[in-house]
């Protein structure tokens, strides 16, 4: 990635994270509500300006009021792995970047940033009774990146992304959506979400819409995305729905 192009990429996730502390900013950035909440806020980024307020909320996930005064529900939910050794693997993977991530926080104390990590085949096979030397070995791969020092490419590790954060965060762009996103898997997420549907509408009469809002973490071996344009639109009660890969921010317009 050319400088320029990576300087745009921390300036707008400094930008977003601004635009989530004007809402949220006492939020634990360690939290499960955190992760729901900076993917709302990262998809309604572009909205920013037309927005008037966005609560979190639990029936449904989030309500946001634009300056039109229209009052818009937003129902969120992430298509996951349905593989449970695959859910493992991943989840093996993070406890080794939490391990990493303690370690360069003991001994970089002064740096705050947030590191995303591209790894080959989306997850890292080890030895767990040497886990301690590879964190070690991730450790001093990220310090010298940041500071631009001579270093030995991890063979584990395709690429990383570096952003200015408000303490330091270690994470892997794992693939945790099913390996296929086909029809029939979208359509199971929205019947779930449109069973709760009619209640959300009963106890909130002010609302004038009601959006479904389907995340997935892709890597970039998974599957392409964009072949799913085309073979919708999709009927549901919900009045608009997008799947929203926040990877590349790439939204696609499944109703609406």
């Amino acid at each position: 990635m050319e400088k320029k192009d990576f300087k745009k990429k921390i300036d707008r996730e400094r930008e977003i994270h601004e635009f989530i502390y004007t809402y949220f900013p006492k939020e634990d950035t360690d939290s499960k509500r955190w992760t729901e909440i900076y993917a709302v806020m990262k998809f309604l980024y572009d909205k920013r300006q037309e927005i008037e307020s966005i609560e979190k909320c639990e029936s449904p996930d989030f309500i946001a009021t634009f300056k039109s005064k229209e009052k818009i529900g937003i129902e969120l939910t992430e298509i996951k792995n349905k593989d449970t050794k695959r859910v493992k693997e991943i989840e093996s993977t993070k406890q080794l970047l939490t391990k990493a991530e303690e370690i360069f926080s003991k001994k970089y104390p002064e740096q705050r940033i947030l590191v995303n990590f591209s790894l080959c085949n989306n997850r890292i096979n080890f030895n767990k009774a040497k886990s301690d030397n590879y964190a070690k070995e991730i450790v001093e791969y990220v310090y010298a990146k940041i500071n631009n020092n001579e270093y030995i490419k991890l063979e584990y590790i395709n690429d990383l992304s570096i952003y200015p954060h408000s303490r330091i965060s270690f994470n892997s762009r794992e693939c945790w959506s099913v390996e296929d996103v086909n029809k029939n898997v979208i359509q199971e997420n929205i019947k779930k979400k449109e069973s709760k549907l009619p209640n959300y509408k009963q106890r909130n009469t002010d609302i004038d819409k009601f959006w479904l809002l389907m995340t997935i973490n892709k890597s970039s071996t998974s599957y392409d995305i964009d072949n799913l344009i085309g073979n919708y639109p999709l009927q549901s009660d919900f009045d608009m729905i997008f799947l929203y890969c926040s990877f590349n921010e790439k939204i696609i317009y499944l109703k609406g």
